[in-house]
């Protein structure tokens, strides 16, 4: 149970720190990649609002090839206004460093400006225009490409700004920003590792401690219990026997059962190897059930049963015969009227539903009757003796088979399910 609980706390504290990490990483590169579409689209607006131009500098005083060359002693040129000004968002050198081109087109002829960039030819130009009009988008990527669609005087003017180079940058770091973030994973998990036996230390001493004291009380009850036994035998030998000592071997018998599952629970506990080997897990709850005849029948209870024949699992047979005596005996003893059983193949495993009506149950799960001497309110007003500590070793059994086990109310109902 401990090793099982530390890999919980491993796996645990990784998955946070992975989702707490993916979270951070895909939220600033989605961040950045928006800022990479909505910069160009600025751009694209710009130039579209231009004309095709950077606010009528570029192509206009210098054909759109270089930047002006400065005079000497004399002022610059302007610079264009707005966004381009000194400390502005795009800075005045970006007229000079955005590659773009643009294609318009009037239903007859193409009017291509393609003077601020190299990598584009007029076909190329021409069939990336046709692709941005066919898709009837106004604003996206054609490949490394951001476009805005604009009409104009005479058709469709498309601006085409390049965004390799921010594309590409966003990318590595992506990369990177992968990279780390799964070493980061690692870190944790590496560290998780180390340290998680000193986490796990606090409840490792309390789980043995309640193990220890389960095994001890278990073995020192045994001895009390023979001597109350035997005297009691005695003294009805002697004096005959009447409703005292009736009663006295009640609780014993109560005792001894309380003991023997005590015991079964420590050594589960241990985490003792089972030998596994095939068998008729249906011919072995039907034994199982045949015992309990005299109960259901002095309790008045109505049985049913629906289980598959030639039902075989893999797994300790005297363990599994223990598993269905303790959930029989559970149904049993709290049922009210009904009992119903049924055992069939589901998706190549076996499961089993016991269900019975009883008293106080509330719809819903009902793990918490899976908890060492749990016993509801109800179950102790209603004066039916139990030890609460029964169905906590048909959970163990169950786990050591790789199985599971749970517990739902449903319409005042008690259902149990098994799944081996």
């Amino acid at each position: 149970m401990i090793k099982k609980l530390k890999i919980r706390f491993i796996l645990l504290a990784t998955s946070v720190a992975f989702a707490v990490i993916a979270v951070i990483i895909s939220g600033v590169n989605i961040a950045n990649f928006v800022s990479v579409a909505k910069n160009a689209d600025e751009l694209t607006e710009i130039i579209a609002d231009g004309g095709g131009k950077f606010g009528g500098e570029r192509g206009e005083e210098n054909g759109g090839e270089e930047p002006p060359e400065k005079p000497n002693g004399e002022e610059p040129p302007e610079k264009p206004d707005g966004d381009f000004e000194e400390g502005g968002k795009f800075g005045p050198e970006a007229p000079f460093e955005t590659r773009f081109f643009t294609v318009s087109y009037d239903g007859e002829n193409y009017t291509l400006s393609l003077d601020s960039i190299a990598a584009v030819t007029e076909d190329e130009a021409k069939k990336l225009y046709g692709g941005v009009i066919s898709s009837g988008k106004t604003t996206g990527y054609s490949g490394v490409y951001r476009f805005r669609a604009a009409d104009v005087a005479n058709g469709k003017m498309v601006v085409f700004v390049a965004c390799g180079r921010q594309i590409n940058t966003a990318n590595r770091f992506l990369l990177f920003s992968i990279l780390i973030s799964l070493g980061g994973v690692a870190a944790v998990f590496f560290l998780s590792l180390i340290f998680s036996g000193k986490v796990i230390k606090p409840i490792a001493e309390s789980y043995e401690k309640q193990r220890a004291f389960i095994t001890d009380a278990s073995h020192e009850l045994k001895t009390p219990l023979t001597i109350i036994s035997t005297n009691n035998e005695l003294i009805a030998l002697q004096f005959g026997e009447n409703e005292y000592s009736d009663v006295i071997d009640g609780q014993i018998g109560r005792m001894n059962v309380l003991v023997k599952n005590m015991t079964a629970l420590a050594k589960l506990d241990e985490g003792e190897k089972i030998e596994r080997a095939r068998f008729c897990v249906s011919d072995c709850l039907d034994d199982v059930i045949a015992n309990f005849g005299a109960p259901t029948e002095r309790n008045g209870l109505k049985v049913s049963l629906s289980i598959a024949k030639d039902e075989f699992i893999s797994g300790d047979e005297n363990l599994i015969r223990r598993l269905f005596s303790l959930v029989i005996d559970n149904a049993v003893k709290y049922s009210s009227t009904f009992i119903d059983v049924k055992l069939e193949s589901v998706g190549g495993k076996v499961k089993i539903t016991i269900e019975n009506d009883a008293v106080g149950i509330k719809d819903g799960d009902q793990e918490k009757v899976f908890d060492r001497f749990y016993r509801s309110a109800e179950m102790r007003a209603s004066g039916k003796e139990g030890s609460g500590i029964g169905l906590s070793v048909a959970k163990e059994i169950v786990n050591l088979h790789g199985g599971k086990i749970f517990a739902k109310g449903e319409n005042g109902n008690f259902i149990l399910t098994i799944i081996l």
